[in-house]
């Protein structure tokens, strides 16, 4: 009898009872005033504990469970009939607990409750957030996470990788400077560096980027977009084959178009490259690099491309020349 009740109280705090389940459960509580007694005051604490309360852990809801079915047990007795009057605040402590962690026994979807922001710093290591993404952050990267019954929020200063948790009911919205990245369930890097226009680069699945003047672009896997001011300049849409090489520590290029060869070099060691000559932007190269010297790579340019790539002042400059076979098609 102690679960069924449980089921009927859990149930009726959550996503309702079936007509069958209705009817057994309103027999029950006509039974004896006070079982009505003890449902309303699930609910109140109900409705109180849904406004501040933190997602327990898996222990916590094992403790929970079996602490609300003897809560139940106490009532159903008939001494606790004829001498209570109240539950006393310790009771209704470890209830609203309880009933919290009824609503959430499914796993999923327990941030529904998180209000408080929380901010995470720790880099190169995978953390799971509250929602179940799971986040990795390159070396001084800031992320901020914060959860409504509609919707997940996050900031974001550095660069991060994030495997998003599906939700359609509750999208993800990545806050970067002056544009909002909406997700779904979706893997991608977020780049918003100082001083550096942001990119957003999806390894699986679909976004949805928004500026201020309501422009909207949807990027899908592989894709990549630099967010150059106030419009989303479809021309920066490019492959994303590197976004993760931080991670991944590997640089991997198929017929990648000079200029995005120079540009994920820039990102992954730190470096800036003088324009390249408009004859050189296309040239199609192709290599794999694990772990690599950045010299190595740029005497392997130059012997490519027959040219010459140099240090001036601190920037890379590589001379003209011509893509012989390597011209994309």
């Amino acid at each position: 009898m102690q679960d069924q009740l449980f089921t009927w109280v859990s149930k009726s705090l959550r996503e309702g009872l079936s007509d069958e389940e209705e009817a057994a459960f309103s027999e029950w509580l006509q039974r004896d005033t006070a079982n009505q007694k003890m449902v309303d005051e699930y609910r109140t604490i109900w409705s109180l504990a849904r406004q501040t309360a933190e997602p327990p852990t898996d222990m916590e809801r094992a403790m929970q469970k079996e602490q609300l079915m003897m809560a139940i047990k106490q009532y159903d007795t008939p001494a606790s009939r004829s001498s209570r009057n109240d539950l006393n605040n310790d009771l209704k402590q470890w209830i609203a607990a309880a009933v919290i962690s009824v609503s959430l026994l499914a796993g999923a979807g327990y941030y529904f409750f998180i209000e408080r922001e929380r901010v995470y710093t720790s880099a190169n290591i995978p953390t799971v957030l509250p929602d179940s993404t799971v986040i990795i952050l390159d070396n001084n990267a800031r992320l901020s996470f914060r959860a409504t019954p509609e919707k997940r929020l996050i900031h974001i200063s550095g660069q991060a990788f994030l495997d998003v948790f599906p939700n359609k009911q509750r999208p993800l919205y990545i806050y970067i400077k002056e544009y909002v990245v909406k997700v779904v369930g979706t893997s991608l890097v977020i780049r918003a560096v100082d001083h550096e226009f942001p990119e957003v680069s999806v390894i699986s699945g679909t976004v949805q980027i928004f500026t201020a003047h309501n422009n909207i672009i949807v990027l899908n896997a592989s894709e990549s977009l630099t967010l150059d001011g106030e419009t989303l300049s479809n021309h920066n849409t490019g492959k994303s084959e590197n976004a993760d090489a931080w991670i991944t520590h590997e640089l991997r290029f198929d017929n990648t178009p000079l200029v995005q060869v120079v540009h994920d070099l820039e990102n992954y060691y730190g470096i800036t490259f003088k324009p390249l000559p408009p004859e050189m932007k296309n040239c199609g190269f192709t290599g794999t690099f694990k772990n690599e010297d950045l010299n190595l790579i740029l005497k392997l340019l130059a012997i490519t491309f027959n040219t010459e790539v140099s240090n001036s002042n601190g920037t890379y400059v590589m001379k003209n020349s011509h893509c012989n076979e390597q011209t994309l098609p």
